[in-house]
């Protein structure tokens, strides 16, 4: 990822598994915090690739942002 994530002014949907073992939750926190127009959603039970692993709750949450998110 690059080093500039945080100059985006564009929303942006942070999808995060709470039992990620490769990149803890406070990752997901720091990244929130430094990118002003973000959406952070953490789901448990999931973990790295939550897009995978739970789909089931990711797709509606990836299109209730877009909806959400149309200029």
């Amino acid at each position: 990822m690059s080093k500039n994530y945080h100059q985006t002014s564009m929303p942006l949907l942070i999808i995060w598994g709470e039992q990620d073992e490769w990149l803890p939750l406070e990752n997901a926190s720091g990244l929130h915090e430094k990118i002003i127009n973000s959406r952070l959603v953490t789901l448990q039970n999931c973990g790295h690739n939550s897009h995978q692993e739970c789909s089931d709750r990711v797709n509606p949450i990836i299109l209730e942002f877009l909806k959400t998110s149309e200029q």
